[in-house]
Formats: structure tokens, sequence, C-alpha cells
């Protein structure tokens, strides 16, 4: 279903990846548990589907969710939760959620210098994203 997901989203037919990653989301809560690594990169992928849509809620209650079981199940530093901790960052600053993007992308920041180092493409992206928040003219009336 997966593969199937991936070739509707590169036809650009995202209503139709939508719902069926949504399905797949489904079967596998049922058949592997809330909890199973690969129903958490489903939740992810749903995540930056409804993000690219536009659906910005839903991507931050899926999201969120998501990132709280990743972290329990594959700890605070596994790749896969730092990734979706940087998505999160982004949809926070879509939203204007601001002080709540900074805290997670520095974190990101701190954690992909630390297990990468700085050269890291991940790690240059997270600090490239934390740059571009602090100078947005929202964040900086708040500070």
């Amino acid at each position: 279903m997966n593969r199937l997901v991936a070739m509707y989203n590169k036809l650009q037919r995202w209503n139709e990846a939508v719902k069926l990653c949504e399905k797949c989301l489904e079967i596998r809560k049922k058949v592997l548990g809330e909890k199973h690594p690969d129903t958490l990169a489903s939740m992810h992928n749903l995540t930056e589907m409804y993000q690219g849509l536009g659906r910005l809620n839903e991507a931050v209650s899926l999201g969120e969710g998501c990132s709280k079981s990743q972290k329990k199940v594959l700890g605070d530093e596994h790749p896969y939760a730092v990734d979706l901790m940087n998505d999160l960052a982004i949809l926070y600053q879509t939203l204007g959620r601001f002080n709540e993007a900074i805290n997670l992308v520095e974190a990101c920041v701190e954690i992909r210098t630390r297990k990468l180092g700085e050269e890291d493409p991940n790690t240059q992206c997270s600090m490239d994203l934390n740059q571009n928040i602090e100078q947005l003219p929202a964040y900086q009336k708040i500070l």
C-alpha cells in the first residue's frame, strides 16, 4: 500500500494518496498496534501529507501524537523522532506558534549536532530553520 501511496504522490494525485495512507494507518493500528514502528511511520507519512495539503490542524494533532509515541518506542534521539520534531517545528512556524517552533528546532539542532556533526545536511537543515524563524518579524515582536 505504501508503494501505491508513493506512486499517487509522484503523480500528484494527493487526495487518493491521503485516503490510501489513512486506510493503511487504520490497518496497521489494527494488525500491528498503535506503538509499532511501522504504524508510527505511517502516522508520520500522513502528517506530512496533511501538511502538504494545508490541513495544518490535522497535521499538528497527528504529528504531536506520533512524536510522543515515537519518543517512547524509539527513544528521544532516534533519527525518525528528530525528523518529526523538525517537521513539527515547521508546522508550528506556519501556524505562528513561534516559541514552540524555536524550542523544537533548538532541540533538533542540539541532538543532530551531537550525533551527526555540524556539517551533516540534516543538522544544517535544522540550523537554517532555526535562523529563519528567529529572523521573522512576527517572532521578533514576541521577544
